[in-house]
C-alpha cells in the first residue's frame, strides 16, 4: 500500500505579495515508512482553477512563474520523521 504525508510551508508571493501556504507531498515506502521522499509541491494561487470562487487566492489572476516558482522547490528532499 502506498501513502504519502505533507509538509505546509509559508512564504510571501513573489508574483503577489501576499502571504501564501504551500503544500510539500511526501512518499513514505512500505519498506522505510519513517522516511519520506518528496514527490511535488503545490500553491493555492497556481490551482486557483480548482477552487471555488470564494478562496482567497481566487482573486489573483495568475502566477507569473509558470511552474517555475522558486519556493515550490524549496523542500527538502528527504524526511525522516523519526527526529
Amino acid at each position: 500500500m502506498v501513502y504519502y504525508t505533507g509538509r505546509y510551508k509559508t512564504f510571501r508571493c513573489p508574483c503577489w505579495d501576499v502571504d501564501v501556504q504551500i503544500f510539500g507531498k511526501y512518499y513514505l515506502s512500505e519498506t522505510n515508512p519513517t522516511v519520506g521522499r518528496f514527490v511535488v509541491a503545490s500553491c493555492p494561487i497556481k490551482t486557483k482553477d480548482k477552487k471555488a470562487k470564494y478562496d482567497q487566492y481566487y482573486k489573483y489572476p495568475a502566477c507569473f512563474y509558470k511552474g517555475d516558482c522558486p519556493h515550490l522547490k524549496d523542500f527538502q528532499s528527504e524526511i525522516d520523521f523519526k527526529k
